[in-house]
């Protein structure tokens, strides 16, 4: 569990480390109340607290602000911190702390840390990070890249391993939202490389299909495309070894993915043919 930063107030500079950064904004900053998020049951309250872009010191050139998210027990009115985040305003990419949803017995409590934008460099193939905040454990942990089904019943993630070097795509995993894993599927990185993928649901929220991509340090990077059938609990191969990449993939259709490769062409898979369609 991510514990507040000290009520400390250094006293202010240029080159001052996050943690400073962090104590400053705490120690001069009147936080707000982003959003907030009952529980089902009534018994709990998830909330984000927002404080507000602020030059740290009057040397400083840029604003900083700093994100808190916690679930408050009700009963006692005890809050736990599930995920903090210090932002560099006006910068790019996908920043901000903002709850998804409740699981229906109020055990799990799912957030993201990327409540506005996309990853610099536009963010094909991306899923948002999401976390899942146990109420029993009072902690919380990353599932990684992660999408809800449509009928928001279930989640699927691409998870990663955190290591010094690269952020490594080791399996894909799906769970209801109470937090049963339904399928669960190695991804198995080159011994000197690394991995990533990307994933969609059907529009009827029983099956998905998932995009697995190895890179080799020494060689081209390499994807395959499965799909996944929960009902019958199995997985298929659609496409191997491709190169270029697919790096996005989208169930726009019953019977039709879209597939962009590194390259944004778009390609269309028939899945009842198995014919794959080039960019016309």
């Amino acid at each position: 569990m991510l514990t507040p930063p000290p009520s400390l107030t250094p006293t202010p500079t240029v080159d001052v480390t996050q943690t400073a950064m962090v104590e400053i904004l705490l120690a001069t900053v009147q936080p707000r109340t982003q959003a907030q998020y009952p529980s089902p049951d009534g018994q709990w309250r998830a909330e984000v607290l927002t404080y507000d872009c602020t030059k740290i010191s009057a040397e400083a050139v840029d604003e900083n602000a700093f994100d808190l998210l916690q679930v408050v027990r009700l009963s006692d009115q005890e809050a736990f911190t599930a995920a903090t985040q210090l932002q560099n305003c006006g910068g790019v990419g996908a920043f901000g702390l903002g709850g998804l949803e409740w699981s229906p017995d109020s055990r799990f409590f799912y957030f993201t840390d990327a409540r506005e934008g996309v990853p610099d460099g536009g963010g094909m193939g991306w899923n948002r990070s999401v976390y899942r905040f146990d109420t029993t454990a009072t902690q919380a942990e990353n599932l990684g890249g992660a999408r809800f089904s449509p009928d928001e019943q279930k989640l699927a993630a691409i998870g990663y391993d955190d290591v010094p070097v690269d952020y490594t795509a080791d399996h894909l995993t799906v769970w209801d939202l109470y937090g049963q894993v339904l399928a669960c599927y190695a991804i198995e990185a080159p011994q000197d490389g690394y991995a990533h993928g990307t994933l969609a649901w059907s529009p009827g929220s029983q099956e998905l299909v998932y995009i697995e991509t190895t890179c080799p340090r020494s060689g081209n990077c390499s994807s395959w495309v499965y799909r996944v059938d929960l009902v019958k609990n199995e997985r298929q191969l659609l496409l191997e070894d491709r190169q270029p990449t697919f790096e996005s993939v989208e169930w726009d259709q019953p019977d039709r993915l879209s597939l962009v490769d590194a390259n944004f062409q778009t390609w269309s898979y028939t899945l009842s043919t198995g014919q794959l369609e080039p960019p016309s």
